[in-house]
């Protein structure tokens, strides 16, 4: 009879159990801002937020930028906090843990600096 061995499943991180990533070790925090490198983390209160300010040529791409975040915010059915002046707009993206971040708020950043990518032209 042979014995059949089974490789281990990897071990669930605090993102995969939906936990607060900050709480974990700041391991998944440092690993998750690496790909995001134009955002900032910064806090205020007890309220921890990812934070980036995008600039434009004109008051018109702006506004038409940050329109395109609240339809993006519908789907992912998760509220920024977007302030537009003159030329750019600076999005924040809230986590609605204390102390703490969801992968949510990395997902929402990473999409939103996907918008700014020209939309591909049918074949």
């Amino acid at each position: 009879m042979s014995k059949s061995t089974k490789t281990p499943a990897p071990p669930k991180t605090a993102i995969d159990e939906g936990r607060s990533v900050f709480e974990l070790n700041g391991q998944a925090l440092l690993q998750l801002i690496a790909e995001l490198p134009e955002w900032r983390i910064k806090q205020s209160a007890d309220k921890l937020r990812l934070e980036r300010t995008y600039y434009f040529n004109s008051e018109e791409d702006a506004v038409d930028f940050s329109d395109r975040i609240l339809e993006l915010s519908k789907k992912q059915l998760h509220q920024p906090v977007i302030l537009i002046s003159k030329s750019s707009v600076t999005v924040k993206w809230l986590s609605e843990k204390p102390k703490g971040f969801q992968r949510s708020e990395f997902t929402c950043a990473a999409k939103t600096d996907s918008l700014l990518q020209p939309a591909k032209k049918p074949n």
